[in-house]
């Protein structure tokens, strides 16, 4: 079984077109006090060119 996590999730809805902006999705989550590595976020970013 694969597990897929959150930026995996929207990563996958940016590429399908559901969502404009990962990092809009990534900075409300924060705000509500969800925590990411900020390298992970960094090398995530990159990976789906934002």
């Amino acid at each position: 079984m694969k597990g897929t996590g959150t930026l995996g999730l929207l990563g996958r809805a940016k590429s399908l077109g559901l969502v404009p902006s990962v990092r809009d999705c990534v900075e409300r989550m924060a705000s509500g006090g969800d925590w990411f590595d900020p390298a992970l976020l960094t090398r995530f970013y990159a990976a789906i060119g934002e």
